[in-house]
């Protein structure tokens, strides 16, 4: 990434972070921190430092796939974190991570992918009163984290960005770097018969993309309204999946599903996959199939990136600066949640319309 933009990303980062810090002038920087769940992406490095030079961040916590794609922006996010004396783990709870994390009373988590959701009643256990609450901006990880809140009975505030206006913008443009890249391999052919499984904002969009350069595209949906709205966009929905499936080249899961609630693909049908067949996924492939089965069912398959997102390969992620408003969104949440203006309740709170036209303004004025 050049210069120029992690300039104007971090210019960005910087004056919605003053924005908000303004509406809210009871919060002190020096009492308050932000574990960060971040991919080792470049467009991160600008928003570690914004977050460095408000004195707002706690640790960062890296996560695993695309961490050993690019060791290179690993090491340079260490050693920002290094200087300035901040915690960095792979692990979503580690016991020496936290303990260096404590340099501030209280902290919010900025999750990514329900990273952390597994950990929450050990957090609210372990740290009660400086654990306040936690966000996350993907949908599988607004799932789980809801999941485990209503299920375990955990109690704590915790803010999604996961849907609306500001999130749309980096789906779309993550599931078109997505689908360049799943065209790209060497796998994949003009002829490749390709299944998506799966028509919300990503399936769409890389429904979309893919069409320009292949005819042989099936969608496959459980929810009748997205049948007809990839009817209306022309394209040939398929009512039973197994069917569809089995004379499959290509197949793209895109359904934000957790894996062990109810596996997209499950062992029968990934038994009938063609050999060579290959799968892939639009965020992660263990959350949509289970591992166990497809180590004993489908070993004929071809895993796209090892059952990694195609976008963990891009040193950005695939999202350029459209991803700088969920982030802004996020930290918005953190704000909000260490102000005690996000209640209790089983489901997420969401950013406010007038918050989000805020981000919407700056963002603006910073990139068109």
């Amino acid at each position: 990434m050049q210069q120029q933009s992690i300039q104007k990303i971090k210019s960005f980062y910087d004056e919605a972070i003053v924005s908000f810090l303004q509406k809210y002038p009871a919060l002190k920087t020096e009492s308050i921190g932000l574990v960060k769940v971040l991919h080792a992406y470049n467009n991160k490095i600008p928003l570690i430092q914004s977050l460095l030079d408000h004195d707002l961040l706690s640790g960062v916590v890296l996560k695993r796939s695309s961490s050993d794609a690019h060791p290179k922006i690993v090491k340079q996010i260490k050693s920002m974190l290094t200087e300035e004396g901040c915690a960095l783990s792979f692990s979503a709870f580690s016991p020496d991570f936290f303990s260096n994390t404590f340099k501030k009373n209280s902290f919010v988590i900025n999750d990514h992918g329900g990273y952390f959701s597994n950990s929450l009643g050990l957090l609210t256990e372990h740290f009660e009163g400086q654990f306040l609450g936690i966000t996350d901006h993907t949908l599988n990880g607004e799932l789980r984290t809801q999941r485990v809140i209503n299920q375990d009975g955990v109690t704590i505030p915790f803010f999604s960005s996961a849907q609306g206006n500001l999130k749309k913008p980096s789906d779309q443009d993550i599931a078109c770097e997505i689908a360049n890249n799943i065209l790209g391999h060497e796998y994949v052919s003009e002829k490749s018969n390709i299944t998506i499984i799966g028509y919300g904002t990503m399936g769409r969009n890389a429904a979309q993309k893919m069409r320009a350069s292949h005819n042989n595209i099936l969608i496959y949906d459980i929810d009748i309204m997205r049948r007809r709205e990839a009817v209306q966009d022309g394209f040939t929905v398929v009512a039973i999946l197994d069917d569809v499936v089995a004379q499959s080249e290509v197949i793209v899961l895109a359904t934000n599903t957790i894996s062990d609630e109810s596996p997209v693909l499950n062992a029968e049908q990934l038994s009938h996959l063609k050999i060579n067949t290959v799968l892939t996924s639009m965020t992660s492939i263990d959350d949509e199939i289970d591992r166990d089965e497809f180590k004993q069912h489908g070993s004929h398959i071809r895993l796209l990136y090892d059952g990694r997102s195609p976008n963990t390969v891009l040193e950005n992620g695939g999202a350029n600066y459209s991803i700088c408003k969920v982030e802004a969104s996020e930290l918005v949440g953190a704000f909000m949640i260490a102000n005690n203006d996000i209640p209790f309740s089983q489901y997420p709170s969401r950013i406010q319309y007038q918050d989000a036209q805020i981000i919407e303004n700056i963002w603006q004025n910073h990139f068109e």
